[in-house]
């Protein structure tokens, strides 16, 4: 789980991010961000992904591959929508796409 000072906590700041910011797609995910003064993340995992043991696994191991970059300078509020393919992803290809989806956010 990430600290709290990170997480996006209420609803109407998710629904601004993702109504107004702009996107990134990967296979695994869509990142949708917005500029900000500190960096804040929220995990979307619908209910068409599984169980609810399937969405949390699915949520610690984005926040996994997550965690070691978050030492970088970024300056975006991100919400996190993951899609199907998710689940069976290598932390390889976690780390691959958050790279990719990272360095189009930073700049």
């Amino acid at each position: 789980m990430l600290p709290r000072a990170l997480r996006l906590r209420s609803g109407g700041e998710i629904r601004e991010v993702v109504k107004s910011g702009q996107r990134f797609s990967s296979p695994l995910f869509t990142l949708h961000y917005l500029p900000s003064e500190t960096s804040q993340f929220a995990v979307i995992t619908g209910r068409v992904l599984g169980n609810s043991v399937v969405r949390n696994r699915i949520k610690r191991r984005l926040l996994n591959a997550l965690r070691p970059k978050l030492s970088t300078e970024l300056k975006i509020k991100g919400v996190f929508r993951m899609r199907q393919a998710a689940f069976t992803a290598s932390p390889e290809e976690w780390s691959d796409f958050l790279d990719q989806a990272l360095k189009r956010v930073s700049s």
